[in-house]
């Protein structure tokens, strides 16, 4: 299935997102990559097994300069990473979506409309 995108800016939100759950994870854990279609829709979902996000923080990830628990976990970054992963998404007429489960990990979910001739 075709997908009408700038292929450098959706392999850098895309590079980005799998950054983000490696960066969060162990050396041993796994990280599920999935992708399907339905309608006229694509979907890649990422899952990582890392520490995941508190509830009370999901709705902040995509600010500008913010990070989770950065006094515990130091990425090095200046919090702009999901800022223009969301950006990038959204101009390309998709979503993202982000569920987490302290603990378990952390699931990001990117949806794409699919590029049909005609």
């Amino acid at each position: 299935m075709l997908v009408r995108c700038d292929p450098n800016s959706l392999r850098q939100a895309l590079g980005e997102i799998m950054l983000n759950a490696t960066a969060f994870s162990k050396a041993t854990d796994e990280i599920l990559v999935v992708q399907w279609a339905s309608d006229n829709l694509t979907s890649i979902a990422i899952t990582d097994r890392g520490p995941g996000i508190p509830e009370s923080e999901l709705n902040r990830v995509f600010e500008p300069f913010y990070q989770v628990n950065r006094e515990w976990f130091e990425q090095q970054g200046i919090g702009v990473g999901l800022t223009l992963v969301k950006g990038i998404i959204e101009l390309h007429g998709g979503i993202i979506e982000i569920q987490s489960t302290l603990e378990q990990g952390t699931q990001v979910t990117v949806t794409l409309p699919i590029y049909r001739e005609g």
